[in-house]
């Protein structure tokens, strides 16, 4: 049977940034098995009112995804330039880089999924949902959902578990799951990951 875990803003943590520049919300942080200083995968949102380099994170892999604001800049060590500039379409970088953010027009908000490249595998997704139902094959150790707009409703075989804005919902273990949108749809990201410390 799946394990089922709902984290409301009740579960949530401000946390200073790593580089001492700032501070952001965490939502969750999945220890790393035997190491509990590391996390195997973490998610959070940040406000980002200033220019500046971003933590350093080796090893690690980084999704980020604008939320709101105008978006930033990302200048990186390994010579590109990304710009997040396109509300909930996720970037993906590796944690070591060297990376500056210069803001374009005032303060943001981010979403950011890290895990740590050694031990888990992952993919990150943003889900809208009309009116008809929608169908996700769990087929990884972990599905976290985070819902940003609207109701959603999760069911499977005998199950149901009820998901409102800003919370967040951990599956471990796999199945069929139907994802139904309440009212006029709904917005989610979808997190899969893979725990490789169990391979």
């Amino acid at each position: 049977m799946p394990i089922i875990t709902l984290f409301t803003p009740a579960d949530y943590q401000t946390m200073p940034w790593k580089n001492g520049g700032g501070s952001t919300l965490e939502l969750l942080r999945q220890p790393y098995p035997g190491d509990p200083a590391r996390f195997l995968y973490r998610v959070s949102i940040a406000t980002v009112a200033a220019d500046g380099p971003f933590s350093h994170f080796p090893g690690v892999e980084r999704w980020l995804m604008l939320l709101e604001g105008a978006g930033m800049e990302l200048a990186l060590s390994d010579g590109r330039t990304l710009e997040l500039d396109r509300p909930l379409h996720p970037l993906r970088f590796a944690g070591e880089l060297e990376v500056v953010g210069e803001l374009f027009k005032g303060p943001i908000r981010d979403f950011n999924l890290m895990v740590d490249r050694n031990g888990c595998a992952a993919e990150l997704e943003v889900v809208r949902l009309g009116a008809s139902e929608s169908q996700y094959e769990v087929v990884d150790d972990c599905l976290l959902l985070y819902l940003l707009e609207g109701g959603l409703t999760l069911r499977q075989a005998g199950q149901e578990h009820d998901l409102a804005p800003q919370q967040l919902l951990r599956i471990e273990g796999a199945g069929a799951w139907k994802l139904l949108a309440a009212g006029q749809g709904a917005v989610a990201v979808v997190m899969r990951l893979h725990d490789r410390t169990a391979d």
